[in-house]
């Protein structure tokens, strides 16, 4: 016999140097549930299986705030199919997988920029506790919901990411407690299924699903319209513009930003300088920015003549880990908040170094390049090392600093 006892949850917290208490729902609130007045959800799923090869009539069209699905294993193993990862690395693995956990997916999408928003106000979640209703992919094991929780990983971002609910539900597999110790398997297999699963339910919702209005937030402070800062940015050009030997550059002005960085040295990399420090993605939501690979052979004449570096590398230290920066200095930000871990990092792009820099009882400090022993890998122009990282060392590639040299007579 089982004896049941309701668990009453409340939260304390302080804005305004006043402390304030919510009492909360102790058990867990999928997003179509509590909704304010007047909106309106679709179960997607029970429709799509109950109107086989059908589209939806004059009165659902556009209808809907929201729509969700709750996948089923075999409806799992269809949308999946021959999807493998690094633990499941055969589609059986992952069938197996998905029985022997009897895995099921519920997935929300809305392309209203305020649902969650409602969301939130619906359930009274104060303003500071975002994780408890805004979108992200969560995990239930035997049915306890793990407190973690994550942005859902999309290779095309879009507003998909922050408007697309996901939790898994499996069997057998011990809650983590947030702790963000889940077996590798579970971890492998959300990496298989999120993206294929967000964008079946995104997909499938479109006819239903009322289109978002304009937003109606005040604008931002500081907000440039985009001709006003075109405007403003070309005043500011790129210089030098063309390099000996190269095309010239397109992009009209300074970096200013780290995206500025990232347009600039992929412009680098096609026109030839930077073909040898070969990048394999850019991310904007992963902790780490991008992933090079070192392919001495193809480095440019003139770059390996002045920026010189050494062609025998440890195949090892082929490739790694790859940062950009506005300046690279800001990297120990993210070092001291633990948002990035030093040692992981093996090169960083940035317009302009900045300076030694000390936070939080860390050090960041650049050296310039003298020897190509110490330079290592053609066309890096600095040094980075941390103080507590041991000797570790960043190799950094000051894109205002490579121009200049680029452009210095021998």
């Amino acid at each position: 016999m089982k004896k049941k006892r309701e668990l009453r949850v409340t939260l304390e917290y302080k804005a305004n140097s006043k402390t304030e208490s919510v009492e909360i729902p102790s058990h867990y609130r999928y997003p179509h549930e509590d909704l304010a007045k007047g909106i309106r959800v679709l179960n997607l799923g029970n429709w799509l299986k109950n109107n086989t090869n059908s589209q939806p009539q004059a009165k659902e069209r556009k209808a809907y705030h929201a729509c969700y699905w709750v996948f089923t294993p075999d409806d799992l193993k269809g949308l999946i199919g021959t999807r493998t990862g690094e633990q499941l690395v055969e589609p059986e693995e992952v069938a197996s997988f998905l029985d022997d956990h009897q895995v099921h997916v519920y997935g929300l999408f809305s392309y209203s920029a305020s649902y969650r928003d409602q969301l939130g106000e619906a359930w009274r979640i104060p303003k500071n506790r975002k994780a408890l209703h805004y979108p992200s992919l969560r995990v239930a094991t035997d049915g306890m919901i793990s407190s973690w929780a994550r942005e859902i990983a999309l290779t095309h971002r879009g507003f998909n990411v922050d408007r697309t609910w996901l939790l898994y539900s499996m069997r057998g597999i011990e809650p983590d407690l947030g702790r963000k110790d889940f077996p590798p398997k579970v971890h492998d297999f959300l990496r298989i299924s999120e993206e294929v699963i967000a964008n079946r339910v995104a997909e499938q919702s479109q006819p239903f699903l009322r289109v978002s209005p304009p937003r109606t937030a005040p604008t931002p402070s500081g907000y440039v319209a985009p001709s006003v800062k075109a405007h403003l940015r070309r005043q500011d050009l790129l210089s030098p513009k063309a390099l000996p030997g190269f095309e010239e550059i397109t992009l009209q002005t300074r970096p200013q930003s780290e995206q500025d960085v990232i347009a600039l040295y992929s412009e680098l990399v096609g026109l030839g300088a930077f073909r040898h420090l070969q990048p394999a993605f850019y991310s904007g939501f992963d902790f780490y920015d991008s992933y090079f690979e070192y392919a001495p052979s193809l480095t440019n004449a003139s770059v390996r003549e002045k920026l010189t570096g050494i062609d025998d590398v440890d195949v090892r230290d082929k490739e790694g880990v790859a940062e950009f920066k506005l300046t690279a200095d800001t990297i120990l930000a993210d070092v001291v908040a633990g948002i990035k871990q030093w040692t992981d990092m093996k090169f960083m792009v940035c317009w302009d170094v900045g300076k030694d820099k000390s936070s939080g009882g860390n050090e960041v400090t650049f050296t310039e390049c003298d020897e190509a022993i110490e330079r290592r890998y053609h066309g890096v122009t600095h040094l980075a090392r941390l103080q507590s990282g041991g000797d570790h060392t960043i190799f950094v590639v000051s894109l205002s600093d490579f121009l200049r040299t680029m452009m210095t007579e021998e």
